[in-house]
């Protein structure tokens, strides 16, 4: 797949990310999981299926390469939002910290994921490319839920460009970060 596309499913995962959380706080209502919530779950599918599967090569193995990246994936997203709204545990380093240094870590696990279960043949520079993507994207992150917004739209939009400058600074690591993109 062409690294334009790869952006382009970032950036509707990303966008994507807002309404799934919606509907996620809505179905925990009626049947919640004790182990993770529906939000997340909903948003680690949808950035599993669109943004980690696209980085799949090749046909071997496909779906259950897809199954474990989609898995991976909730467990990643489900890892950094509860480490931001811990501060971190006993390291209690709070606020836009918390979600910044999550938004490294959570980019880290990501990279990690696709080598490991996509195969993706990879230079030693995607990790520091990585890590410096999620720190980023969880600066602009932070700012987007930070912001006092009343309007429920506005907050959509908001709150997804905050998702979608993550989710496509991730791509573009997992891009620059193979060796077929550094020749």
């Amino acid at each position: 797949m062409s690294p334009p596309r790869r952006l382009g499913l970032a950036l509707i995962s990303g966008y994507c990310a807002y309404p799934a959380g919606l509907l996620g706080d809505w179905i925990e209502q009626f049947l919640p999981l004790p182990f993770s919530s529906w939000t997340n779950v909903l948003i680690g599918t949808v950035f599993g299926l669109l943004v980690m599967s696209a980085q799949l090569q090749g046909p071997s193995a496909r779906a259950p390469r897809i199954i474990a990246l989609v898995a991976s994936s909730v467990l990643i997203y489900t890892l950094a939002v509860w480490l931001a709204v811990i501060n971190f545990g006993p390291l209690n380093i709070g606020g836009a910290t918390a979600v910044i240094a999550s938004g490294g870590l959570g980019a880290a696990l990501t990279a990690a994921a696709v080598v490991t279960i996509a195969r993706l043949p990879s230079h030693p520079r995607i990790w520091l490319y990585s890590v410096a993507a999620g720190l980023a994207g969880g600066a602009v992150f932070h700012l987007t839920i930070d912001a006092d917004i009343r309007s429920q739209a506005l907050q959509a939009l908001v709150i997804g460009s905050g998702y979608a400058a993550w989710q496509l600074l991730v791509c573009l690591a997992l891009h620059f970060g193979t060796r077929s993109a550094s020749r």
